[in-house]
């Protein structure tokens, strides 16, 4: 934690500095930059590949993963502090579990918030268990509870570690395992950006979705903003990534700033292994010389306005022969639905058809006269 007037001027003159040498380096915009929001997650990965979430030996929490990479996340942290930036660091129950052991980490998490990083949450369920990539133990599954390496459903893994300490509002979880009050969904991966139209997931704008989990022990439907992130992971993608983000920094408007969220996410083990880290100095630099700070998620989401979601109803279709009938439910009375097309499910740009609806509790049945276009798709979605 900073303090001292003295360290305060070296640091901030060190910022400054820093700034220069990356707009020299990297060019800034003509106007300001429209991508004005960012993020970069870190995903704090449970258990070594293929290894039981509980110590063979002790038949407690497997603690090896936190335990060797520690410091390297705290390398990480300081790098991005030391550039201007703040991550959104993604615990799973094991690191949760780790930071709170001592009172140094736990004091080293609180060091880290308090400057203006988000502690989050990253959970491995039933996926990762099939493909080997460490299942943490914990689930809403029924399947799942009698493995002998399970430790207690969501609820109960939300009572873990230092999780108690802080206000968890992002998450990267699957479906039927999202805990309550969780706002923030993010995901993506290794799509490339290609341009404005279709931008993988560089960037993107909040979408209204929900997930399943439980709440007072009953399985309930959570509505949630789902935003993307791009995998910024090793070598060859971390090259093409920053070429991907210079050529989304010139095809974004100013117009488009408040909408959109340029993210990043990679683990901490992928950063211990790298001997030298010139490509997350340099991504930290991009952002800072055309203007971009990447902040908590939570933040970030502040700034683009997003209140509590609204889920998008769920909809059925019925194909006639040149017609389509739609039928939803409007469970949020007097919320308005808008029906939407598109051609391109990779483009962020949906058109409106049909008028809107007001929603009164019932079912409403829509019909979409000459859709005889095979490449069309339509959605629901809540007007706010």
């Amino acid at each position: 934690m900073r303090s001292g007037t003295t360290r305060k001027m070296t640091s901030l003159a060190a910022l400054l500095l820093r700034v220069l040498l990356a707009s020299t380096a990297f060019g800034v915009l003509s106007a300001p930059a429209a991508l004005r929001h960012g993020s970069f997650i870190v995903h704090c990965e449970p258990l070594l590949p293929n290894d039981p979430a509980r110590d063979p030996v002790t038949h407690l929490m497997d603690l090896q993963r936190p335990a060797m990479y520690w410091d390297a996340l705290a390398e990480l942290v300081g790098l991005a502090e030391s550039n201007g930036h703040f991550l959104t660091i993604m615990f799973t129950p094991q690191w949760s579990v780790y930071a709170s052991l001592v009172p140094a980490r736990r004091l080293q998490v609180a060091e880290w918030t308090h400057a203006g990083h988000e502690l989050a949450l990253h959970h491995h369920g039933e996926e990762a268990l099939i493909f080997g990539s460490g299942w943490d133990g914990f689930s809403n599954l029924p399947s799942l509870q009698s493995n002998t390496n399970f430790f207690g459903d969501i609820p109960f893994m939300m009572t873990q570690g230092i999780y108690t300490n802080y206000t968890i509002r992002s998450a990267t979880t699957e479906d039927g395992d999202w805990p309550d009050g969780i706002l923030y969904y993010l995901n993506g991966g290794g799509t490339t950006y290609t341009n404005a139209d279709h931008p993988g997931d560089l960037i993107s704008t909040a979408s209204a979705t929900s997930m399943v989990g439980l709440v007072t022990g009953s399985e309930q439907r959570m509505a949630v903003w789902g935003l993307k992130m791009r995998l910024f992971t090793h070598e060859i993608c971390q090259t093409q990534v920053l070429a991907e983000v210079q050529a989304a920094l010139t095809d974004f408007t100013p117009c488009d700033s408040n909408r959109w969220l340029i993210a990043f996410v990679t683990h901490v083990k992928n950063f211990y292994d790298e001997k030298e880290h010139g490509h997350y100095e340099e991504l930290f630099q991009q952002m800072t010389a055309n203007g971009i700070q990447l902040m908590a998620v939570t933040n970030a989401a502040a700034f683009m306005n997003l209140d509590r979601p609204v889920a998008p109803p769920v909809m059925s279709c019925t194909p006639g022969e040149t017609n389509l009938w739609i039928t939803w439910e409007t469970t949020n009375e007097g919320q308005t639905y808008q029906v939407q097309t598109t051609t391109n499910l990779l483009s962020p740009n949906w058109t409106n058809i049909l008028s809107t609806v007001t929603g009164d509790g019932s079912n409403h049945l829509a019909q979409i006269s000459d859709a005889t276009n095979a490449s069309s798709f339509y959605r629901v979605i809540v007007q706010e």
